[in-house]
């Protein structure tokens, strides 16, 4: 029985020093390879991509090259492919593969869908495992993880694991009762839910920093100042690399829950650009006031690139791993931002900022929000994520509200409704400190209203399962 996590430690190890060692280059060219091969092996398999070609009057033997896929084949979206499409039109051949299927959150209105085959889900477990020992080595470390993110979304690993969903009670028991058998905890969740978690166990006299606590983001955007009061709050210091963090990782249930994650060196790029100038310039061309994500991204499972449109840049994904059953080919899924080849990146960083090179030769996504984020006022546009920004900078704010926010234009002004924590009652001290961090960045167009726990708008239940903004 001990031979197996030896192996499986090894092999991670293996991965890792690949990962480290190999000229970037080549992870770029079996990404282009690799997507070619999808390209044409998904017409063999779905009807439904079969009929969207077909469409375009797209000949599918014309398509011999990158430059060929990238001007010729058609765009992706959730309207044009999940909701007109049948089960059975998408995955085709690749039915009787089925193993796992899973929903999106449906926070735009319409839902799309992951579907995984047992080899795919038992590809997804070793690479989180390599993810987990590459952030807290786990190969050395015993680490038991509390899954809190919302029903239905699984946490693929060897690890022993909890699964508790958005139950703070039972995430609270963990961490009394098994927490201090091992030598590290991971907590796994939306951001506003662990911030929640946090504060119960303060309350609850947990020790975070005796148990070991670490936190992995996911569901929803980690505004920098969230993650700078959290880390307050684990007593993590996330300036100096220690054994402990807290990282985002990004995914979509199309995609995959792990298509992205964060390092020690995207982190330190993130935080540092904050007040930086020059560095944010040559890196982000955007007038968001906001810091982006700086995300590491395996080429040779996703292939991405960069989609103008006529005012923004997105994301564009196309699923090149060959265990995928689901053919996801040039999908927009809404997200705002651009790609980096790792050598462009290292080269505008070896210019006065060669700490901040990443050790992975990975790409690196830098993502600044989504598509629907962007408001119209009266100076101009305002982005959802600054709000957010803004909103977590000050301490005594954050721990009085919970994340669930309303944001709505009004004639000459944004209305900015805000759910307070339950025992927190609105009072106008709080709500003019709220107003002054949003109006002295944003000209005094935000018009900020607090609700109390029980009374927030149109009765709306807090229950952490869906995003937590609403406009």
């Amino acid at each position: 029985m001990k031979i197996f996590p030896a192996i499986e430690k090894y092999k991670r190890h293996q991965v890792l020093k690949i990962l480290r060692n190999s000229p970037p280059e080549k992870f770029e060219a079996a990404s282009i390879k690799k997507l070619l091969k999808t390209f044409h092996r998904s017409i063999k398999i779905s009807p439904a991509y079969r009929d969207i070609l077909q469409n375009h009057k797209l000949q599918t033997a014309d398509i011999k090259n990158i430059r060929d896929f990238t001007s010729r084949v058609p765009v992706l979206n959730k309207e044009n492919y999940f909701n007109h499409y049948t089960y059975s039109e998408l995955l085709g051949e690749n039915q009787d593969r089925m193993k796992s299927a899973m929903s999106s959150s449906g926070f735009s209105g319409n839902f799309a869908f992951g579907f995984s085959s047992e080899r795919a889900l038992k590809s997804g477990r070793s690479g989180v495992d390599t993810t987990l020992d590459y952030w807290f080595d786990i190969s050395n470390r015993k680490t038991f993880i509390i899954n809190c993110a919302p029903m239905g979304v699984h946490v693929e690993t060897s690890l022993p694991l909890a699964e508790t969903s958005v139950r703070s009670d039972m995430a609270l028991s963990l961490l009394k009762k098994v927490s201090p058998e091992y030598d590290q905890t991971i907590l796994v969740g939306d951001p506003h839910f662990l911030k929640k978690l946090i504060e119960e166990g303060d309350e609850q006299k947990i020790d975070w920093k005796k148990l070991q606590v670490s936190i992995i983001t996911a569901q929803d955007w980690l505004p920098e100042t969230l993650r700078t009061y959290l880390a307050n709050r684990l007593g993590i210091d996330i300036d100096n690399h220690d054994s402990r963090g807290i990282y985002a990782t990004m995914g979509m249930t199309e995609l995959g829950l792990n298509v992205f994650h964060e390092s020690k060196y995207t982190v330190a790029i993130r935080r540092k650009i904050i007040h930086d100038e020059k560095l944010r310039k040559i890196l982000v061309h955007s007038n968001q006031a906001t810091s982006p994500y700086f995300f590491h991204y395996y080429p040779f499972r996703t292939y991405i690139e960069s989609h103008k449109t006529e005012d923004q840049e997105e994301l564009l994904f196309s699923v090149v791993d060959k265990q995928s059953i689901l053919p996801v080919i040039r999908y927009l899924t809404g997200d705002l931002g651009k790609v980096f080849a790792y050598k462009n990146l290292s080269e505008i960083l070896s210019d006065g900022y060669p700490q901040f090179i990443p050790d992975l030769k990975l790409p690196i996504a830098i993502m600044s929000g989504r598509t629907k984020s962007k408001i119209k006022s009266a100076s101009g546009d305002l982005y959802i994520e600054d709000i957010k920004e803004k909103l977590y900078s000050d301490f005594l704010v954050t721990s009085s509200i919970t994340g669930l926010l309303r944001i709505k234009p009004h004639e000459k002004r944004i209305q900015l409704s805000i759910h307070l924590k339950n025992k927190i009652q609105k009072n106008k001290s709080l709500e003019m400190k709220i107003y002054h961090l949003m109006n002295d960045h944003f000209s005094n167009e935000i018009e900020v209203k607090l609700f109390n726990y029980n009374e927030f708008l149109d009765g709306l239940e807090l229950n952490y399962e869906k995003k937590l903004f609403l406009c």
